[in-house]
């Protein structure tokens, strides 16, 4: 339910997976694993931020960075660290997703998560074009475009073509549909 629940979310299905986020959430707790706890909370985190209830999901997200930085699962909190700025940013808060965005870019190379740079870079971009900062978004984009060629992110070059599209169409680019075509055909 876990792996289904996380693969939802992905593909922004957040209300199909919180029923099944809750259901796992309730049996590793009933268990005691809390090995699968924390990432079950960052999961519900993110899906929560996406569904839109922003406040819930950073604090699940918060909660969940606790874990697993108790726990010493060093990719996990780089991840939950990802899922918070973009939930920063989809409260309309882009320069703490910055911050937020900025540490977890770093922490993720110095423990060479090669799969989080590419979500990394697309919260990134987003940020930037939110801030105004064109240019830079589309230095971050280009980043996490070149790292996302992995079939293990290849979600991700999905949505970072999404985000080209998007930095395309607010520059009158004639890319734009091309962008969001090969977004969608990667998705």
């Amino acid at each position: 339910d876990y792996n289904r629940a996380e693969v939802l979310v992905r593909q922004g299905r957040s209300d199909e997976a919180l029923p099944l986020l809750l259901d796992t959430l309730r049996v590793a707790r009933a268990v005691g694993d809390e090995d699968l706890v924390a990432p079950v909370r960052k999961e519900m985190g993110r899906a929560r931020s996406r569904a839109g209830d922003v406040p819930a999901g950073l604090t699940l997200l918060e909660e969940a960075r606790i874990q697993l930085t108790r726990l010493r699962e060093p990719q996990e909190v780089v991840d939950a660290d990802i899922a918070s700025a973009e939930a920063h940013l989809l409260a309309g808060h882009p320069k703490q997703a910055l911050a937020l965005i900025e540490g977890a870019l770093a922490d993720a190379a110095s423990i060479h998560a090669a799969t989080l740079l590419p979500p990394a870079h697309r919260v990134q971009a987003a940020a930037l074009l939110a801030t105004g900062e064109v240019a830079q978004a589309r230095t971050a984009l280009a980043a996490g475009l070149r790292q996302s060629s992995s079939p293990d992110v290849a979600h991700e070059r999905g949505f970072l073509l999404a985000v080209a599209a998007r930095i395309a169409r607010q520059a009158n680019d004639p890319d734009a549909d091309r962008l969001a075509e090969q977004a969608r055909q990667a998705l």
